[in-house]
């Protein structure tokens, strides 16, 4: 069985359709969770509307609410309670493709440590479907394919978790670990989840960047002066950025450091 997790925080105007995309699945032969952090706005209520509906439709819903130390505290939270043998993490404004997406999963999910799949890529203006570009192998530059794609082994989950001394790439902390240690990745051909480039990493790239070279320096990727060097040269390229016009710094967000084909989907938000 899969378990879906979904964590949010004050998410009432982007949860519904979140939760939505996992009512409207075609089977209920997997289990959700929903991992509030304490919000004060609308977001408790949205959930207990749909509360009960979510328990007739799967095999197993849970909602846990309690203040946590952001995502990656509430993900690792949501793991311990789950169920699954697999786990899925949709988090608050993304949304599972298709009506048969877990249906799909069932099918091929068999025994392999992590699975990662294609993206639909969502902004204001578009959608367009997008495909990890590299091989494993990758994961030693940067996270190539994304979190909400990745289907992983509840086992390794609780065995590794996410450190969250990272507030932006522990996911890429996690997947990078799971590389180094052998853990086994499969690629497959199927979109699994509507990703919304409106999140944390889409607003703070430069932060992105500089956290990276840590996880990277952290797992013997690189050595201590070159992450010094890179970070330098990254914390420099931020200075200058921002004392340009606010249109230069969006443009480069949108078409230089961020664009999905270039730092290749290191994109988790709440």
């Amino acid at each position: 069985m899969i378990s879906i997790i979904t964590v949010c925080y004050n998410a009432a105007d982007s949860l519904k359709q979140t939760i939505d995309s996992i009512v409207n699945q075609n089977t209920g032969k997997f289990e959700y969770i929903i991992k509030d952090g304490g919000s004060s706005d609308q977001t408790c209520k949205l959930i207990d509307d749909y509360k009960s509906k979510l328990k007739r439709k799967l095999s197993n819903f849970l909602f846990l609410n309690g203040v946590d130390n952001g995502i990656y505290d509430a993900m690792n939270i949501a793991t311990n309670y789950s169920k699954g043998d697999y786990l899925l993490f949709i988090n608050a404004g993304d949304e599972l493709y298709a009506s048969n997406t877990i249906e799909l999963l069932n099918k091929i999910v068999n025994n392999c440590d992590i699975y990662y799949g294609n993206i639909a890529q969502q902004d204001d203006e578009y959608q367009k479907i997008v495909r990890p570009i590299g091989n494993i192998d990758s994961l030693k530059k940067n996270m190539f394919f994304c979190h909400q794609a990745a289907v992983i082994k509840r086992s390794v989950m609780c065995e590794l978790k996410y450190k969250e001394k990272y507030m932006i790439c522990a996911d890429y902390d996690f997947f990078l670990r799971a590389y180094l240690q052998g853990k086994q990745f499969s690629y497959i051909d199927q979109v699994i989840a509507i990703f919304k480039t409106d999140g944390v990493s889409y607003k703070r790239p430069f932060d992105l960047i500089d956290e990276s070279y840590k996880i990277r320096e952290e797992n013997g990727i690189i050595n201590i002066a070159k992450s010094q060097k890179l970070r330098k040269r990254n914390l420099l390229k931020k200075k200058i950025i921002s004392l340009l016009p606010v249109r230069f710094y969006e443009y480069y967000k949108k078409n230089i450091k961020v664009n999905i084909r270039k730092i290749q989907y290191k994109f988790t938000k709440r």
